[in-house]
């Protein structure tokens, strides 16, 4: 991570729903010892959309 090493397992999670949006089988890490904050969406899960862009700050997610 930006901070440094951290320990984590690599797992495969059944779905990933946000909004209206759900996608299955995304490959994903679990980090060990709270090394971020806040939730990471990944390439494993946006290369499973039809579509995405950024624009002014907002993600938009097609599928």
């Amino acid at each position: 991570t930006a901070n440094g090493q951290t320990k984590a397992a690599h797992v495969t999670l059944d779905r990933v729903e946000i909004g209206g949006i759900r996608v299955r089988d995304v490959e994903a890490f679990v980090l060990r010892d709270n090394a971020l904050t806040t939730a990471l969406v990944g390439m494993s899960f946006l290369q499973k959309l039809a579509s995405y862009s950024v624009a002014d700050g907002s993600l938009s997610l097609k599928q």
